[in-house]
């Protein structure tokens, strides 16, 4: 009779001791350059230097995104028919009655039109919804969006409790990474670019903090998590390093930094964004 043999499916051997050391000589400085740039690139002193203008959402000035409630509405027959709201009854328009509840006009009643542009939403008496106010010309209030603030929080709720209901305190941890992830995204990576830091080290470092929290919450203090952890930053790295390559060495984008430094450091969003829709596809284009 032939000897028989089985394939064992238990956890992994736990790794050398050695090679601990190692993982931990490596990633240790990983960490401690990883919190310098953090603290080294962090907008201090109210930098901010504010959204450009042509990336603001209303050209005529800077909204400010007030909460509102609809207290009546009237229907009325758009102005242009050609242009009639889709979203409702063809050729209707509506004029709302919208009680402020929040920002400097609280407790103020003001009316709105809604409709006339496809996709914008027939509104109902006693709805919630966002308003604009601006105040180029007069303090001006234009329909934004319907609020989503009460939903998006049961939704956000129901996702916790069955993802902590599945995976337990496994669970628990990955949802308190995917916190700390839109914490660093908020807190510091936004408010970095808008201050004009390097677009390549705010982004290698917010990506850095981000993987060292939602990994090890994730899946533990172990070996395996390390190595992956280790493959990723250098991973990681090397793109930031061919990222500035790239960038001294284009004459595209030289031209671009020489522009730059005669604004304001909020456009180098700008200029990321002409890499990305205008250089690359160029470069695509010229390969093929």
């Amino acid at each position: 009779m032939g000897a028989g043999h089985g394939h064992g499916h238990g956890p992994p051997a736990p790794a050398s001791r050695q090679a601990r050391l190692v993982l931990l000589a490596t990633l240790l400085p990983m960490g401690l350059a990883t919190l310098i740039g953090l603290l080294f690139l962090y907008p201090y002193g109210g930098t901010h230097v504010g959204v450009p203008p042509q990336y603001q959402p209303f050209v005529t000035g800077q909204a400010q995104i007030v909460d509102g409630t609809v207290t009546s509405i009237t229907t009325q027959a758009c102005p242009d028919s050609g242009t009639a709201n889709q979203g409702g009854a063809a050729g209707q328009c509506q004029r709302a009655a919208v009680s402020v509840t929040s920002g400097p006009d609280t407790g103020k009643q003001v009316t709105i039109d809604v409709g006339g542009v496809t996709g914008t939403p027939l509104l109902a008496t006693g709805e919630r919804i966002t308003l604009a106010r601006t105040t180029a010309d007069g303090v001006v209030y234009s329909f934004n969006d319907v609020a989503r603030g009460p939903a998006l929080i049961v939704f956000a709720l129901l996702f916790a409790a069955v993802v902590i209901a599945v995976a337990r305190w496994k669970g628990l941890a990955a949802l308190v990474g995917i916190a700390v992830a839109v914490a660093i995204v908020l807190l510091f990576l936004i408010p970095a670019l808008l201050a004009g830091r390097s677009p390549v080290l705010v982004g290698l470092v917010a990506s850095s903090a981000i993987l060292f929290a939602v990994l090890y919450l994730a899946h533990g203090r172990t070996a395996q998590t390390s190595t992956a952890l280790l493959g990723t930053l250098l991973g990681l790295g090397i793109s930031a390093a061919l990222s500035a390559i790239a960038g001294r060495r284009n004459p595209y984008l030289r031209a671009v930094r020489r522009r730059r430094r005669r604004f304001a450091g909020g456009d180098q969003i700008r200029t990321s964004l002409r890499i990305v829709v205008v250089w690359l596809p160029d470069r695509a284009r010229w390969a093929c």
